[in-house]
């Protein structure tokens, strides 16, 4: 099966009681804390009303305010560390699930699921297979020239272009940062370069910073019909296409090189 880094799996990131239990833990000891703090600033409070003549009232007020800005800051914390746990979760929760969190894509492990099913069946059946390599030209200059959050928006513009333009067994995936990949079961080649080109099209219609796309193409070669050599016939269309000077589709196939 392709793949490049450890599955996600239970147990390489803890079950999911273990992932739900300790971030409710840490909050349940916030709460005490808060709890305790909140009770010594009323029974001060209520000392500091009930006796208005104590010589030490200066003092007690200026504990007061340093517990009640102590009582801030612990909320604050709280608050941030709960939105840092809630964002965790959700990415967890959608890795589990085989979707990238920010385009909405197929993760790489289910890419490789995916490809290793649909090579065994097109061997099987003789039909046609592709994929596509997709590479966003420069955007680290994007993420230094306009920012990360610009830089993600651009990434989820990718990630629903190629959700538009597949059909329900195709398998849109990001393989992580600028690198995403579409497997396209019953096309040939030529047919995935028109894909390519649609998506290269609506790319160029859309977003608030102009990017390109740099796309390598390979198809199934019948007398090597493995996952290792898809991949790496469609990497080397992809660096073809890099060497060439970017925004371009090569194909890769038994064939000669074909560059768009």
């Amino acid at each position: 099966m392709y793949t490049t880094k450890q599955d996600v799996t239970a147990d390489t990131i803890g079950t999911p009681a273990d992932t739900e239990a300790r971030p409710k833990l840490w909050m349940a000891h916030m709460r005490i804390g808060f709890g305790i703090l909140l009770l010594d600033t009323l029974v001060v409070m209520g000392y500091l009303l009930l006796t208005p003549a104590d010589p030490h009232r200066p003092l007690l007020w200026v504990m007061v305010a340093i517990w009640c800005v102590g009582a801030g800051a612990l909320s604050v914390v709280a608050s941030v560390n709960r939105t840092h746990i809630e964002e965790r979760e959700r990415s967890l929760r959608a890795e589990l699930a085989g979707t990238d969190e920010l385009t909405g894509c197929s993760v790489r492990r289910v890419l490789g699921q995916h490809m290793d099913q649909e090579i065994e069946r097109a061997s099987r059946t003789g039909r046609p297979l592709s994929l596509l390599m997709i590479d966003v030209d420069e955007f680290k200059t994007v993420n230094e020239e306009y920012g990360r959050v610009v830089g993600d928006r651009v990434l989820m513009s990718i990630g629903a272009i190629l959700l538009a333009n597949v059909r329900s067994f195709d398998v849109p995936s990001r393989l992580g940062g600028d690198e995403f990949a579409l497997l396209l079961p019953e096309i040939d080649t030529s047919g995935a370069v028109v894909v390519a080109e649609r998506i290269c099209r609506d790319l160029a219609g859309s977003g608030e910073v102009r990017v390109t796309l740099s796309i390598g193409v390979s198809g199934l070669n019948p007398s090597m019909p493995t996952a290792e050599r898809l991949v790496a016939e469609a990497g080397m269309a992809l660096d073809q296409v890099k060497r060439a000077g970017r925004d371009a589709i090569a194909v890769r196939s038994p064939g000669p090189l074909l560059t768009w």
